[in-house]
């Protein structure tokens, strides 16, 4: 016993074949009533197998867009210049009082700042109160539009000891019963 592939019912008799939005069903009477179009009915059957339906015709697609091929002389192929690997950087003592102050300077709100520079002005705030250490590229852009320099190259490592002086150990340093 088949059952119809949109209600669930049972099929009594022959299903019909049938397109429902594009899909091939095989529906009752009932159903085969709200298709869109219908294939097969039980009296077209050639034999107790089902018939190839037939296939309904495609629609047509839209064509695409020609691709334009460049008129007249190309231009000479872009070349980037080489990228100078970042140096290592650290933000100078004070860095929010440095825009604070260059702010002010240029007689500028910080509302007006932030819009220059497309950034809140609560971030700017937070940033001269020095309550928060401002992303990279933040910091380039407080530099280029104040005109100042935020950061500077780190410190030197501690000074490692000589090869031929003496070190230290732990004996040196604690103190052992005896």
């Amino acid at each position: 016993m088949r059952y119809c592939e949109m209600c669930g019912a049972p099929i009594q008799g022959e299903p019909y074949l049938v397109f429902i939005e594009g899909a091939r069903l095989y529906v009752c009477a009932k159903c085969a009533k709200k298709a869109d179009s219908v294939i097969s009915r039980p009296s077209q059957r050639v034999s107790a197998g089902f018939p190839s339906a037939p296939v309904p015709p495609a629609r047509k697609l839209p064509e695409p867009h020609p691709i334009r091929k460049p008129q007249g002389r190309l231009a000479a192929p872009v070349t980037t210049p080489l990228v100078q690997q970042p140096q290592e950087t650290v933000l100078v003592q004070g860095y929010g009082q440095v825009v604070k102050r260059k702010r002010e300077e240029m007689g500028l709100t910080l509302a007006q700042l932030g819009r220059r520079i497309n950034e809140k002005e609560s971030v700017l705030r937070r940033l001269e109160e020095e309550r928060f250490r401002p992303p990279e590229y933040l910091v380039l852009k407080l530099e280029k539009e104040l005109g100042v320099s935020l950061r500077v190259p780190p410190p030197p490592p501690p000074a490692s000891p000589k090869p031929g002086a003496a070190q230290s150990t732990l004996k040196d340093v604690a103190k052992l019963r005896e």
